[in-house]
């Protein structure tokens, strides 16, 4: 009489050893061949998420050259100011008017202020909206903001708030022009998270005064945060579809030939016609 243990005999038995089976099934490479068909769809989601990034260095140039521009018009104006009589000072920038809304201040020696083009009605004026107006849109796209100056180590703008009463001490680049004698810069992030640029010059030789401009650069930040924005849903679509390809490849791929490499492999052991 044939023992019980007979059944299970390899090469002809009925019934196979399933942890023989399965350590060959692991030995196929099927799931090194999904893993590659995924990495390879994912290279273009990799280059849409490298371009968001190219967009942010696109962000910093503009700024750069928006912070050169500006600078230069506080030189000139200094210049200006010093070639005038000190009782007109007062009275020409207090009239300067610029599209963009750029607020032109003459802070004295002492450092109280002699002249605000803002204090004129007439002057265009930028303004800071309500944060707690926001669209889902804008928060959206200062979420972006936020994730790419973390993912790219940059540094977060200081915040900028007018403090009262107004003093030239109360901005630091006033204090590094005065040392230096050429224009001091300073980015900021208002309460509305828009970026505000400050820019100081002073008179030319000893004494005289400080010219202290600022001015919102939030219409470069629109223009490239719509931007960003576009590109990152256009990424979150192309993941969407690279990740769904990639199943659709790896079944219709890789399903049919596991299934032909265990048939294979049963018709070899002559368990199969």
């Amino acid at each position: 009489m044939a023992s019980a243990g007979a059944s299970a005999a390899p090469g002809g038995g009925s019934q196979a050893h399933p942890y023989g089976a399965q350590e060959w099934r692991r030995g196929l490479g099927f799931g090194s061949l999904r893993a590659r068909i995924f990495a390879v769809n994912l290279v273009a989601v990799l280059m849409l998420a490298i371009m968001l990034l190219y967009i942010d260095t696109v962000r910093g140039r503009l700024l750069d050259e928006r912070s050169a521009e500006l600078a230069r018009e506080a030189g000139s104006m200094a210049t200006m100011a010093g070639a005038m009589p000190p009782a007109t000072r007062a009275d020409v920038l207090g009239r300067l008017g610029f599209e963009r809304g750029t607020r032109v201040r003459l802070y004295a020696t002492d450092g109280s202020v002699i002249a605000d083009n803002w204090q004129s009605e007439s002057v265009p004026q930028f303004t800071l909206d309500d944060p707690e107006g926001t669209s889902w849109r804008r928060r959206s796209a200062l979420f972006i903001d936020r994730a790419l100056e973390g993912i790219a180590g940059i540094k977060p703008p200081a915040r900028y708030e007018e403090i009262l009463p107004d003093r030239a001490g109360n901005w630091p680049e006033v204090a590094r022009a005065s040392t230096t004698g050429q224009p001091a810069t300073e980015l900021r992030r208002a309460i509305d998270s828009s970026l505000v640029l400050g820019v100081a010059a002073t008179f030319p030789g000893q004494g005289g005064g400080t010219v202290y401009l600022t001015d919102s650069v939030e219409d470069l930040s629109r223009v490239l945060r719509a931007e960003r924005l576009t590109s990152f849903w256009l990424l979150v679509a192309v993941a969407g579809l690279t990740v769904s390809l990639s199943v659709y490849l790896a079944r219709t791929i890789v399903r049919p030939l596991r299934m032909l490499a265990i048939a294979a492999h049963r018709v070899r052991q002559g368990r199969s016609r």
